[in-house]
């Protein structure tokens, strides 16, 4: 029943092809303009951590390191955060990627 339903609005799709195309536009665009207008209240309206507490997020994307005839850039790994990171003044936690490394 549903596939012959399906068959019928293609075929009546095919006949009409400027129709189509203006309802499927139509259609789209709605939708894109309802998704960015929820995205932007959302964005306005529910702060979520850690937007809550940006005075406390540190994020350390990028190493770098450098001698007298060699240089070293990768991202940090958790040695660095370890034995660098953790004697910050303020550090509570750190986390790598999301996963939780240590208090």
């Amino acid at each position: 029943m549903l596939g012959s339903y399906l068959r019928l609005a293609g075929k009546v799709f095919l006949r009409r092809k400027f129709f189509t195309a203006v309802s499927l536009f139509g259609i789209s665009f709605t939708l894109v303009v309802l998704m960015v207008a929820v995205a932007v209240l959302d964005h306005m309206l529910a702060a979520r951590p850690p937007e809550t507490r940006q005075d406390r997020t540190l994020g350390l994307h990028f190493a770098f390191m450098k001698g007298k005839s060699w240089m070293w850039s990768s991202e940090p790994g958790f040695m660095l955060l370890d034995r660098y990171a953790r004697g910050l003044p303020g550090v509570e936690r750190i986390a790598d990627r999301g996963s939780r490394i240590a208090d």
